[in-house]
């Protein structure tokens, strides 16, 4: 390769001014290291802040290390190169240097020049033999490399024709061997075909190749086979070997260089060679050096990169191919840290780490995802300062806190590159304790501030009092890694009121306080004023209605706490009057006196109130009320004086006279009325049988006996030779035939319709391809742009857009192989005004996604759809189809689209009937699998899948309350919906288990008694939802037990899933399949939601305790992806729980889910008690669902 087009790049020098000084490796990592970069012949490779190695461009033998050959035009990985503290760049080979002091070679290796005693090319990473402590290295063009070891001597090994391993022969080594005569050596440069080496003390030294002056000491030879001293050069810093030039960078800024210069590459207005150092010229302040092929670059002290030399291939960057023999500076860059000079392509670095590049791309060596030639720099895709910012010590800390506003605190953060009055932090805030961590905080906090500078407090108000609010600050560099602050819990102070009670006055007034009081403040106590209860004396006032609780005084003050204050007067009974002892006492006759009995009348739990009175005829009665008598499934409806409720009935308060006899009052019960269920239904499918184009009819209604069906037509259903010839209940035609606008009753059972197919057709009804497929489409996989992987196909049918995206498995299958765990594959929208979309993809390229828990992305204008590949259940699919099909046998379809077929008219006729407002209409979800002339519809999945719907412009995301689910037979059902904003469009993120249609709906719903109380809005936004429903249309009965079947109900509606089948329902012994809830029920049981008894039993109708509703709503979680941040750690689960003072309560089988319940903030406590056993409200059933569903960010 001794011709002028065999170019190298160089350059192995500290970044920066400094001077080069012995380094000692070290085994352990160092932390975030300066990013550097590195050109070779034909690629480029940069070493990112964690010690990671990236490369790209020429990989015809393995430069890249990634075990492949090709070339790349990407920035990839070398394998296992991690803790790597320098790099180099060879001709088409790459070096590294660990932190423990081992290099490591890869790529081309005819002459040895990787080190391992062999002349094998290397695809993955070697160590290089005989070698350690290393402490510089450098890669030559020419096929051989050099390294310092920290004692100051000098190795080599590779190409040595012309003596450039300086052992004082012209023999090729495989091995390192040492170079002669050279110590306390700092630095080593390769170049074409010979070598340079900076010592300590500034001198500079050379060998090798000298046919034009390359060793600098004013002779020329054919071989210098040992170091020479370069001549004049002194107080040298850098070192840079072109392919047959040089460059030296003094201490004062200066840059000197020598040999050949037909192109001007030396740098001092001439195109004569220089057999010893000259100055390059008007160049200063030059803090590093960079020799290319036969080109060169400085990078000065203000960050602006100077070239000069040879300019054929732009690499100059001037945007001309003119040579240039003095220094010029390129323009339109700036800020740059670091340069690289490769054969005819250059690259700088700026200080936040990307990289920009310009010249020669027909190898990728730019790096921009392209093979173009760059006139002028380009910014590449590679990013090498991956290292986000450290956040300050001590964390975020709150002062000044009142009952709306706080003031955050934090140390200002620190990064290996941006400056700390660089960095910019967003501050985010949560109600519940979800966002600890960058990732969450910018998908589930809301933004206070984003990107502000030399931030270190935010003063933040306008919230509500005695709420616990999340703060995250977020902290980003100029390269955009982000860090996370750890997330600070901030209580507001409460405002609280005094409330005064006569407590039986009366006569007077009972005291007022309207004013309100901040937590810890004073809460003055007022006098009684003229309250009064005859026969008794005001006692002062206590804070229980029976003087059981804390006592004060007028003037005395209470400190305000979290909650209001209720003082209770106290009344000490007067003593009678002092009379004489009579002498002869008058005596009244005795009076007979009657009772009143409270009596349950079959209550579950609570007791019957107990009237202590003595009552004479003619005596009031107060009726008392229920107190905590409780019968699940039924509502308390007063007392009656007869069992049956055939006497005089009371309610509470009412008042009676006593009469000569006892009293016993039985209490009522009046039964609840069961919410509306769906009735048992069946479904309507259909099977291509044989078709070879076209989609089977998908039908997602849902039929009740005797419900009448139509039969709908074949769609674009074909089969090439022969004729659609209607559908039949058998697959040979042997049963019952019916004709597209044909209908049947359902019966009991689900029905299958197979196509019938006549030979010799007729030619089908048209469905014109708009166009033909078109080749080349853009999909993405990974992060990474792939054209000609997928054609598209546009047809129109019955007045329809339909495009059909096909993904090609010979071009996908390979990158998915080679891509990371968790890859994408990104299908964006085709044509956004199609009314529906279609793609198609290989089993195979599905079974490759699955082994790497990857996932497909469909965008189109309706909606999109992520849908992870191993929720396909493939190897169930290829099971069903048969023995024998494999993977590449089949088609997977994934279809997006309007829907206008019955469900778009049920959704018309539920609106109309007021059910719901309608805000986008119905969209079809598809997937199903195709072999030969089956389909098999794929419509449930193990955990959540999720589908996005965009809102229109305009409109308001608070107007949506839900998405739900459309039936064919006006029937709905809800599904968890959330709400996402990308680029300034808002989108439904729809989460579910089963594949249907969708639509976006409207509903409002309240209720009279739950108005103002502390769970109000977790019922409202529920019942909105159809997840809770009220015991009659105005009343939600929030203070009733809720029953085991009604919370299993509410979990099953919360997650979507349909509650009006009963299959499975006799899995429990007492729970029938005419029980409303039984569908709810099997559903819950079918999930593992819900559990019964050892003798088979659910116990329906019994009630919920807390710890069981916890251990629910856990399971759900689960079934959501998101694992228990517990989980099964008892030490865990044990200082969760340890917290309350009845922790110790919590049974063993629930104490993991509890625990994991309080911990994600599903679960609350009370006056430091959690309450396991208690019976669950249906308020607080209504409050645990909600929580739980938004920490899962469901809704």
């Amino acid at each position: 390769m001794r011709k002028a087009s065999c170019l190298l790049l160089c350059l192995l020098m500290a970044l920066g001014a400094a001077p080069f000084g012995p380094k000692r490796a070290s085994a352990d990592a160092p932390g975030p290291i300066f990013p550097q970069i590195v050109a070779g012949y034909y690629h480029t490779m940069g070493l990112l802040s964690d010690g990671s190695v990236w490369a790209w461009g020429g990989n015809e033998h393995g430069a890249m290390g990634n075990g492949k050959t090709g070339y790349q035009n990407t920035p990839v990985a070398a394998s296992g190169m991690t803790g790597v503290k320098k790099i180099a760049a060879g001709e088409r080979n790459s070096y590294a240097i660990k932190n423990d002091g081992t290099v490591w070679a890869w790529g081309h290796n005819v002459n040895g020049q990787l080190g391992d005693g062999t002349t094998t090319d290397r695809t993955l990473p070697v160590q290089v033999t005989g070698i350690s402590d290393v402490t510089d290295l450098s890669g030559g063009v020419g096929y051989h490399a050099l390294a310092v070891k920290s004692d100051g001597t000098v190795w080599a090994w590779g190409k040595n024709d012309s003596g450039e391993l300086g052992d004082g022969t012209t023999a090729q080594k495989n091995v390192p061997v040492q170079v002669q005569g050279l110590t306390n050596a700092v630095a080593v440069s390769a170049g074409g075909y010979h070598s340079l080496a900076l010592k300590s003390d500034g001198t500079v030294w050379a060998w090798g190749y000298n046919i034009d002056g390359e060793v600098g000491n004013g002779t020329t030879s054919a071989a210098v086979a040992v170091p020479v001293q370069v001549s004049g050069l002194t107080d040298i810093i850098a070192i840079s070997a072109g392919n047959y030039h040089n460059l030296a960078l003094k201490s004062d800024g200066t840059v000197w260089a020598w040999g050949p210069n037909a192109f001007g590459q030396l740098g001092d207005g001439t195109s004569t060679a220089r057999k010893t150092p000259v100055q390059v010229a008007d160049l200063h302040g030059v803090t590093q050096i960079s020799a290319g092929g036969t080109h060169s670059l400085a990078l000065t002290s203000d960050g602006t990169v100077w070239g000069w030399g040879l300019n054929n291939y732009h690499q100059l960057g001037d945007g001309t191919t003119t040579n240039r023999y003095e220094p010029e500076q390129l323009a339109g860059l700036s800020g740059i840290t670091a340069v690289a000079a490769g054969a005819f392509h250059s690259s700088a670095m700026t200080k936040d780490g990307l990289v920009w590049g310009w010249g020669y791309n027909d190898y990728g060596q730019l790096g921009t995802g392209n093979w173009t030639d760059a006139q002028t720099p380009i910014l590449s895709m590679a990013k090498l300062d991956d290292t986000p910012p450290t956040p300050g010590d001590g964390g975020v800390t709150a002062s000044d806190v009142t009952s709306d506003s706080l003031t955050l605190n934090w140390t200002k953060a620190t990064d290996n590159l941006t400056p700390t009055s660089e960095l910019r932090y967003s501050v985010y805030m949560s109600d519940m304790d979800d966002i600890d961590s960058v990732k969450y905080a910018e998908s589930r906090g809301f933004k206070l501030i984003g990107d502000a500078t030399d931030l270190d407090h935010l003063d933040v108000g306008g919230w509500s009092a005695g709420q616990t609010y999340y703060f995250t600050v977020v902290v980003k560099d100029n390269a955009g890694s982000k860090g996370a602050y750890p997330m600070k819990e901030v209580a507001l102070k409460a405002l609280v009121s005094v409330h005064y009670d006569g407590n039986g006055s009366t006569e007077g007034t009972v005291p007022s306080d309207s004013n309100v009081y901040e937590q810890d403040s004073p809460i003055p106590v007022q006098g009684k004023g003229d309250l009064a209860k005859p026969g008794f004396t005001f006692a002062g006032w206590n804070t229980a209605s029976d003087g059981s609780g804390s006592s004060y005084a007028e003037g005395d003050s209470i400190p305000a706490g979290t909650a209001d204050v209720y003082l209770y007067a106290q009344w000490q009974e007067d003593a009678p009057p002092s009379t004489d002892p009579p002498t002869d006492p008058p005596t009244d006759p005795p009076v007979d006196t009657y009772s009143v009995t409270y009596d349950g009348n079959g209550n579950d739990s609570g007791l019957a109130p107990a009237d202590a009175g003595a009552y004479g005829k003619g005596d009031p009665v107060t009726v008392l009320g229920s107190g905590d008598l409780a019968k699940p499934g039924y509502a308390f409806a007063g007392w009656n004086t007869a069992k049956d409720g055939s006497g005089t009935s009371y309610a509470a308060g009412d008042t009676f006279v006593m009469d000569e006899a006892n009293v016993s009052l039985y209490a009522q019960w009046r039964e609840d009325a069961p919410p509306p269920t769906d009735p048992v239904t069946y479904s309507v499918t259909y099977d291509g049988n044989g078709n070879d184009s076209g989609l089977a009819p998908m039908e997602a209604g849902a039929y009740g006996k005797g419900d009448p069906v139509t039969v709908q037509g074949k769609g674009d259903l074909a089969k090439s030779g022969y004729a659609f010839a209607g559908w039949n209940t058998a697959k040979d035609g042997s049963g019952t035939s019916y004709a597209a606008g044909d209908t049947f009753a359902m019966g009991e059972a689900n029905v299958s319709l197979y196509a019938q197919w006549q030979g010799n057709p007729t030619p089908p009804p048209p469905i014109v391809p708009a166009s033909p497929a078109s080749p080349g489409f853009t999909i993405i996989v990974g992060e990474q742009p792939r054209e000609n992987a997928a054609t598209v196909a546009k047809s129109t049918q019955n007045g329809s857009q339909i495009v059909t995206v096909t993904l090609d498995p010979a071009e996908l299958n390979d990158w998915i192989a080679a891509s990371d765990e968790g890859t994408l594959i990104a299908v964006p929208a085709a044509d956004p005004a199609a009314d529906r979309t279609a793609v198609s993809l290989s089993g195979s390229t599905a079974k490759a996604l699955e082994a790497k828990r990857g996932a497909i992305v469909l965008q189109t204008g309706y909606g999109s759809y992520t849908l992870p590949a191993e929720q396909l259940n493939l190897d169930r699919l290829l099971a069903s189809f048969g023995e024998g099909v494999k993977p590449e046998d089949i088609a997977i379809r994934v279809v997006i689209g309007k829907n206008g077929n019955a469900e778009a008219k049920a959704a018309e006729s539920a609106e109309a009937s007021g059910a719901f407002e309608l805000v986008v209409p119905p969209v079809t979800f598809e997937i199903s699998a195709v072999y030969g002339g089956s389909t098999i519809p794929v419509d449930r999945f193990d955990t959540f899948v999720t589908r996005e719907i965009p809102l229109p412009e305009g409109v308001d995301p608070s107007r949506v309350a839900t998405a739900v689910v459309l039936n064919e037979d006006g029937t709905f059902r809800p599904v968890p919906t959330s709400f996402t904003e990308r680029d300034g469009q808002t989108y439904a993120v729809i989460r579910s288990l089963t594949n249907s249609v969708y639509a976006l709906v409207s509903h409002a719903k309240t209720f009279e008694d739950v108005a103002g109380r502390w769970s109000q809005q977790a019922i409202e936004d529920l019942a909105s939802r159809w997840i809770v429903g009220g015991t009659d249309e105005r009343h939600f009965d929030p203070d009733r037990e809720v029953t085991r079947a009604e919370f299993a109900a509410m979990a099953v509606r919360a997650l979507g899933l349909p509650d009006h089948t009963a299959e499975g329902a006799s899995r429990f012994s007492d729970v029938s399949a005419d029980d409303w809830f039984a569908g709810a029920v099997a559903q819950a049981s079918a999930y593992d939601l819900v559990r019964g008894t050892e003798g088979g039993a659910f116990g329906p109708s019994g009630p919920v305790s807390r710890e069981e509703a916890a251990a629910i709503l856990m399971r759900a979680r689960k079934l959501a992806g998101d694992e228990a941040a517990v989980g099964g750690d008892c030490e865990e689960a044990e200082s969760a729980l340890a917290g309350f003072s009845d922790g110790s309560s919590v049974s063993g089988w629930a104490r993991p889910d509890m625990a994991q319940a309080v911990k994600l903030g599903v679960v609350q406590g009370s006056d430091g008690k959690i309450r396991p056993s208690d019976h669950l409200t249906r308020a607080e059933a209504a409050a645990m669902i909600e929580r739980m569903l938004r920490q899962l960010h469901l809704i």
